[in-house]
């Protein structure tokens, strides 16, 4: 019984895993293509993970909604912040802090 508890923990943890980098990799390609067609300099040349909560509605029970975070430049001077919003694998919102 112990042993089978270990697996099932082992399997739960391995699959977590597995969906926080498969979602990071898809937010980190939605980012680099968002800073490429708006002429944005990417800083620190990565993304981060802000929030992850689930979402429960009546028809899409345990959908995980994740908001990441980044860092970005028009020209190189300033320092704007920029989100990707996620519910699933669906990109629901882009926020850029800039306005212009």
């Amino acid at each position: 019984m112990d042993i089978l508890f270990i697996l099932l923990l082992l399997a739960v943890l391995v699959k977590i895993w597995s969906d926080y980098t498969t979602m990071r990799e898809l937010a980190d390609q939605h980012c680099r293509r968002l800073c490429r067609q708006h002429d944005l300099q990417l800083l620190d040349d990565s993304i981060a993970l802000k929030k992850i909560y689930p979402l429960v509605w009546w028809y899409l029970p345990w959908i995980l909604r994740r908001v990441y975070y980044f860092d970005y430049s028009l020209e190189g001077v300033e320092r704007y912040q920029g989100e990707l919003i996620f519910d699933g694998k669906q990109l629901v919102l882009i926020h850029l802090q800039h306005s212009e």
